[in-house]
């Protein structure tokens, strides 16, 4: 009884099988995949895409908080290895050279197609920005800046169409940028760019930095803050799941909030002191959270304690790192030709030896000539010490300028 039991399980099997062997041949298709994997195989995939021995991960695992940061690392790299996968596999076939000479052919059509309109224009990879200054007393000269703006765009769309090329009518936008009173005597209600009407934003983004049409960069200051405390809020929930003798929440922390409080921050130069503030206070939440420091202490000892410069020095900071390099030759053109080094004179005292930088002569605006790297630049550097600016290597003279600024 149970031989013909099994001979019938044998049988049914058999059958099965040509069944559905000989039913795709039939149909002219095949399943698709190879033989499904046995647990211990499935699990070793998915270690070897943690980044995980498979030999030695019986040992890790036993140690709970080491293997709870062993799986968060591994998954923020297995995800960057999928993505970075998914992007090879997207990318087109394009040979690169043809891909560069067929950029820099479409950035020399558009810099002739600005130079023909507007004086200044910009370009930073897709990003492409047009300057236009005119004076807010006549009508004439408002209705000169949008005819010409117009007429340029109207240039480059009709170059991109001849060569089956789109630009974004709706994504364009235009800031009116100006003191207040200025900003009171400009009526300019939009611009048109093909079949849309583009009216003045209050604040546009520029290369990850908000501005506004006063350049006073309140939003930029606002939106940086709310973004780092969301970013605090996470991390503190995880921290605890973090080994604190390999620095692994300094590393996170530098990596989502140190960072952001260092983007473009040269551009706070001059900012207020409630902008100042408010920045600062994003820092010592970090700061707090890195020590385990209690909100009621004392913040100078613990962020010398950490090496880090407050949010007024990081600003400083930024800019004199900037002129040494305008100096030395290691900057790009187009901030070495902002400042020229002051030559030595007969009378020249034993306290200005040293490397010196001229003001610049023609009349700025305090609100927003003073914040110009033309202007800061000289007046930041020229209150160095000697020593200072006669170094020559670069990784001295920030060594020896953190020192500074942090007395």
């Amino acid at each position: 009884m149970i031989e013909e039991a099994f001979l019938h399980n044998i049988y049914s099997i058999d059958y099965i099988a040509k069944k559905l062997f000989y039913g795709e041949l039939a149909d002219g298709k095949r399943k698709v995949g190879g033989q499904n994997k046995r647990f211990k195989d499935n699990l070793k995939l998915y270690l070897k895409d943690f980044f995980i021995d498979t030999e030695s991960w019986e040992a890790l695992a036993a140690d709970r908080p080491s293997w709870r940061q062993t799986i968060a690392v591994g998954a923020c790299r297995a995800e960057e290895h999928q993505a970075g996968r998914n992007i090879l596999k997207a990318r087109k076939e394009t040979p690169p050279l043809i891909t560069m000479k067929v950029s820099m052919l479409f950035a020399a059509v558009l810099t002739a197609c600005f130079e023909k309109h507007l004086p200044r224009a910009h370009c930073y990879a897709d990003d492409t920005q047009l300057y236009f200054s005119f004076r807010p007393d006549g009508n004439v000269s408002e209705r000169e800046a949008v005819e010409v703006t117009e007429c340029c765009l109207r240039d480059i769309r009709t170059w991109m169409a001849t060569n089956r090329l789109l630009i974004n009518d709706d994504k364009t936008e235009f800031l009116i940028i100006g003191k207040r009173r200025q900003l009171q005597k400009i009526n300019i209600p939009n611009i048109t760019i093909g079949n849309a009407n583009i009216v003045p934003a209050s604040h546009v983004t520029n290369l990850g930095c908000i501005f506004d049409s006063t350049l006073n960069m309140d939003q930029h200051v606002l939106m940086t803050c709310k973004a780092a405390f969301y970013h605090l809020h996470n991390i503190r929930r995880i921290h605890k799941y973090l080994d604190q003798s390999d620095r692994s929440l300094l590393t996170i922390i530098h990596a989502f909030i140190t960072s952001r409080l260092d983007y473009c921050n040269g551009l706070l130069y001059g900012a207020t002191a409630t902008q100042i503030e408010k920045l600062q206070r994003v820092q010592n939440a970090a700061a707090r959270l890195a020590t385990g420091t209690s909100k009621f202490s004392h913040m100078q000892p613990v962020l010398r304690q950490l090496n880090w410069l407050p949010i007024r020095s990081r600003i400083h900071y930024k800019i004199l790192l900037l002129t040494f390099k305008c100096i030395h030759g290691l900057a790009p053109s187009y901030l070495s030709d902002l400042i020229t080094i002051r030559h030595p004179s007969r009378y020249t005292l034993r306290s200005s030896q040293g490397i010196t930088l001229n003001h610049p002569t023609s009349k700025m605006l305090v609100t927003l000539g003073d914040k110009a790297f033309s202007s800061a630049a000289p007046k930041l550097w020229n209150q160095l010490p000697k020593t200072l600016r006669s170094q020559q290597s670069l990784v001295t003279f920030k060594k020896h300028l953190k020192t500074h600024l942090f007395r």
